[in-house]
């Protein structure tokens, strides 16, 4: 939301988990993968961006801060006047914790040619919000789809599964 009202910013990816279709995006925040030390170079970056004022919001992914390093990036964040979002499972110091899950009976599935459940066609995903005096919570509806990549073992070949081969042939017999 930062990046569409026309403000600044910045995603510390500590461990390498964002695609590469992420660099096309021309009006994206700005992508940060810290070099070794990762974790400690991630932190240093995140309290820098956020002291600094002109990152409207910094979020940190991969990169689990101590209780004195939250509470150290916490301050940065209220000194530069941004935002801070880190992504982990112990959310303590937080203000505002956002917890979802998948809810197990809500798949709703594809039947096959035989009537038997073949695919996911959608799952019901449950989001809850909890911040001091409020909790919510809501459900969406999400659409499953397929997608297939095919890769071949070799990065350097591409893939030439149902190739025919000279003989005509698409198996070796």
């Amino acid at each position: 939301m930062a990046v569409a009202a026309g403000e600044r910013a910045a995603w510390l990816d500590t461990m390498g988990t964002i695609g590469p279709d992420w660099e096309r995006w021309q009006d994206g925040p700005l992508l940060i993968r810290p070099t070794e030390p990762r974790r400690r170079n991630a932190l240093h970056s995140a309290e820098v961006l956020l002291r600094s004022g002109g990152i409207a919001m910094v979020v940190l992914s991969g990169a689990e801060p101590t209780v004195p390093e939250r509470v150290r990036l916490t301050r940065a964040a209220r000194e530069g006047g941004g935002a801070f979002v880190v992504l982990t499972q112990n959310p303590s110091l937080a203000t505002l914790r956002i917890a979802s899950r998948i809810l197990p009976d809500s798949y709703r599935w594809e039947r096959g040619p035989f009537a038997n459940a073949a695919a996911p066609v959608e799952a019901t995903l449950e989001i809850r919000a909890r911040t001091l005096g409020w909790n919510a919570h809501t459900r969406v509806i999400l659409p499953v789809s397929r997608y297939e990549l095919r890769l071949s073992l070799d990065p350097e070949l591409g893939d030439r599964r149902g190739i025919k081969r000279r003989d005509g042939r698409t198996k070796p017999r």
